[in-house]
């Protein structure tokens, strides 16, 4: 992918995708994760603000060698609004 970004990266499923796809099962056995309003948009549920250095998300990209002045950067050189 060629990017450093600490949002963006290759989903791991796309690695064997086929160009076919396989044909559609049943779901069986799921369970609902969340029921929620019409009011709800990805604003509401996506990644927001800063992330703290001691908090999971923090000591996870700190563990994956990000430097913590990178956090919240979509892309190399782009700077945040903080």
């Amino acid at each position: 992918m060629g990017c450093q970004s600490t949002y963006v990266q290759r989903p791991p499923f796309l690695e064997e995708l086929q160009a076919e796809p396989k044909p559609l099962t049943d779901v069986t056995g799921a369970r609902v994760l969340a029921v929620l309003g019409n009011s709800v948009t990805t604003d509401h549920i996506s990644p927001a603000g800063s992330i703290r250095p001691s908090s999971p998300a923090g000591l996870w990209l700190q563990s994956h060698g990000v430097h913590r002045r990178r956090f919240n950067h979509t892309a190399p050189g782009v700077a945040t609004t903080r």
